[in-house]
């Protein structure tokens, strides 16, 4: 991806690296997303901000976004009921 810029006197193409992880009730009619998960926890525990369980979410985020992944359809269609999403 790119990112285009535009410094009045000089035109520029910078490649980026936007990784963004999108946390919403429903899918997101703004930001488009090449994956949608549906995630309906039973219950939300509170975590406290700089707290170990938090850390631990950030390790394994910043883990799985290093392994290698594919995007081919068949291999993250979910099936859900028409309504969830």
């Amino acid at each position: 991806m790119q990112v285009d810029y535009d410094f009045e006197y000089y035109k520029l193409d910078m490649p980026t690296d936007v990784q963004l992880l999108t946390l919403s009730e429903g899918k997101s009619n703004i930001l488009p997303s090449d994956l949608v998960v549906p995630f309906r926890p039973s219950s939300v525990p509170t975590i406290n901000e700089g707290s170990e369980e938090l850390e631990n979410w950030r390790w394994y985020l910043a883990t799985v976004r290093s392994l290698p992944q594919s995007t081919e359809p068949e291999t993250y269609q979910v099936s859900t009921p028409s309504s969830s999403i």
